[in-house]
């Protein structure tokens, strides 16, 4: 079943693999499964006392930013590794990765520490793990193309040896290495401030020779300013611009950017193909804006595919350059002035989190296909909630000042195969139930009154009052000053009840849609949080990757898997051409024959077997399909109540 109304790339088994050249019809996924770790390691790990290091056994012609800068030669890690972990998850900034070395002819306690770098690809071939493992030992060429299994570049922050006598009886002790790393910890960098050490430090304190002149900007400015435009700023004062991946830009503007306190080695940017980095900015993407997809021709680049259309590279306010910030046409609703705090040992994150407007936008990080290359790079992005249901672009596409939004259904998807699933969890929950939202914009008091009870009398509700009655009261109340209503203006200018419906719309009815995991044969493309998953005819949002690999230490077998946590599933069929709106999963065929069928004429995931016997104590034929007089009685949809006002069907209870 294919859906013309989103970008979708297939995932499943590769006809070009294969033992006899690609003439098994692509019944093979995967056959010896393979992972590449490299590692770039300071060569000076003693930052204070790096002037002894330097006299003692470096080089005195060199000056001390060259030494710090200074890496040892890549570290390329294969079968040593027993077990390698990397999730990536919506609800944290930061992705983790676990890996246990076992120890060889490399003491990799000596060789890892805190602080340096971890690149992980894992892959479905020895033959395509050998091949990065050889870009990634030469440090010069990129290890995270399409098909490089790329899944995240780290930074270590625990190298630890555990030692255990494994056999009781014989006293065999087994050693292996066990190494943490996060990534984007640029962003737990804390903020700190104090005036004395400012004023005895000029120009050395992080605080103080990042933000300020963009923090004059912006404090002195008397209106708000959009979302995307004061977080830009912020991260630009706290981490960087950064250096376009392109040598065209590379002019002596560019030689440190505004924050040159985080350096990051060449041979980072060397492996994720960018030659310009030089700090932690230059490998980083930001997406920000409302995200809107009108290329949905399969046919397409997967970078043209899963990024937004109209992006557009951001110039620096400063230096005029072009940054590794892309907009979207349109931004991200709500506005704000720049808050006035006195930041004591605050997160980077923690901070531009505070100008999101949540939850009508969210914010988050993740590694994804750059704009400009069929690359996997990290990428935070900010955006406004992309749930939108068919039911609420049908009802709002014509009306006069309707809200933008990102229909769901839209959204670039990755179609898994039911032949590399190995196992599934999906169903719904009362967890997810929701009847009742509210956004307050803009809190206070002014000439015209207060605003809680202005918005609340121009209804920035939105809510169920059957499920209410039926269920109780399941209410998410938020408020916020990001709806600046300018001196004058009338009381229509609040956005909040606009807000109101974009968050309801997407929560309402959740415990209605399908959630859940899928544990998957290993997936080598760069699937990732934040886009859309097709399976089995519905269509889910991806919240959390999860890519694991193991060496059984007894067999030498290798296994790779990932596991997929997903939620928000729609049927595909949701406002086709036979349906007006919303359709849920799962409420059809109640007769389990009939699902049976339908499975079998499309995915046939369901068990080839009977789930039933025919013995004497039951009626014959019970795997038969039932008689016309005792129907499949299915569960009106949403759509089907909208457009006919049929009442559902009530089952017989004859004999």
């Amino acid at each position: 079943m294919s859906d013309s109304r989103a970008y979708t790339y297939d995932i499943g088994p590769d006809p070009a693999y294969g033992s006899d050249g690609g003439i098994d019809d692509g019944l093979v996924n995967q056959s010896s499964p393979a992972w590449v770790l490299t590692f770039v390691r300071w060569q000076y790990r003693d930052t204070l006392r790096i002037s002894n290091s330097i006299t003692n056994g470096g080089d005195p012609n060199s000056s001390l930013l060259s030494q710090l800068k200074s890496v040892k030669e890549t570290l390329v890690v294969r079968n040593d590794c027993i077990s390698i972990s990397v999730t990536s998850s919506k609800s944290s900034y930061t992705p983790s990765m676990e890996a246990i070395l076992v120890q060889t002819n490399v003491d990799y306690l000596t060789e890892i520490a805190p602080g340096d770098f971890v690149f992980v690809n894992m892959l479905n071939w020895e033959s395509d793990a050998e091949d990065v493992a050889s870009r990634a030992d030469d440090g010069k060429e990129p290890i995270n193309e399409i098909d490089d299994g790329f899944k995240g570049f780290f930074k270590v922050q625990s190298v630890r040896e555990r030692l255990a006598v494994t056999n009781a009886q014989t006293g065999a002790v087994t050693r292996v290495i066990s190494i943490t790393g996060y990534a984007f910890t640029e962003f737990n960098n804390m903020i700190y401030f104090n005036q004395a050490v400012a004023l005895q430090n000029p120009g050395y304190l992080t605080f103080a020779s990042q933000i300020l002149q963009r923090w004059e900007t912006l404090a002195n400015s008397e209106n708000p300013f959009s979302l995307r435009q004061l977080i830009m700023q912020l991260a630009s004062a706290f981490i960087g611009v950064g250096t376009p991946d392109t040598n065209q830009n590379s002019s002596p503007l560019f030689q440190t950017t505004p924050n040159g306190t985080l350096f990051m080695p060449l041979v980072v940017g060397n492996l994720l193909g960018n030659s310009n980095v030089k700090t932690a900015a230059d490998i980083y993407n930001f997406v920000f804006g409302l995200q809107s997809y009108t290329r949905t021709n399969s046919n397409l680049s997967l970078h043209e595919g899963f990024n937004p259309s109209g992006l557009s590279q951001v110039a620096d306010t400063i230096s005029g350059k072009p940054t590794r910030f892309w907009f979207t046409p349109v931004d991200c609703t709500g506005t704000s002035v720049l808050k006035i705090e006195y930041w004591d040992q605050v997160k980077v994150w923690d901070i531009l989190s505070q100008y999101v407007n949540k939850p009508v936008n969210e914010f988050y990080s993740c590694f994804r296909i750059a704009p400009n290359a069929d690359r996997v790079v990290p990428t935070v992005v900010f955006r406004q909630i992309p749930f939108t249901t068919p039911d609420f672009v049908v009802a709002n596409q014509s009306a006069s000042g309707a809200p933008n939004t990102t229909g769901f259904l839209t959204v670039p998807r990755w179609k898994i195969d039911p032949s590399i699933v190995i196992a599934q969890d999906l169903g719904r929950d009362e967890a997810a139930r929701v009847n009742y939202v509210q956004i307050f914009g803009k809190t206070g008091q002014t000439n015209s009154g207060n605003d809680y009870a202005i918005e609340t009398q121009l209804i920035n509700y939105v809510q169920d009052v059957n499920d209410i009655q039926r269920s109780g009261l399941r209410p998410i109340v938020v408020s916020g000053m990001f709806d600046v209503v300018p001196v004058g203006a009338a009381k229509e200018s609040f956005n909040s009840p606009f807000w109101a419906k974009i968050v309801g719309d997407a929560l309402i009815g959740g415990h209605l849609k399908f959630n859940g995991t899928l544990n998957c044969v290993g997936i080598v493309d760069p699937i990732t949080v934040g886009d859309n998953l097709e399976y089995d005819g519905i269509v889910y949002h991806i919240e959390q990757v999860t890519h694991r690999g193991e060496i059984n230490t007894e067999s030498g077998r290798k296994s790779f898997r990932t596991t997929i946590s997903v939620s928000q599933g729609l049927s595909i069929l949701s406002n086709s051409n036979q349906n007006g709106g919303t359709i849920y999963p799962g409420m059809d065929h109640t007769n389990a024959y009939k699902e049976r069928e339908i499975d079998y004429r499309n995915n046939q995931i369901l068990p080839g077997v009977s789930e039933s016997q025919d013995i004497p104590q039951r009626s014959p034929g019970i795997d038969q399909k039932k008689p016309l007089d005792k129907p499949d009685t299915s569960f009106p949809q949403p759509a089907q109540i909208k457009l006919t006002k049929t009442p559902p069907i009530k089952p017989s209870r004859k004999k």
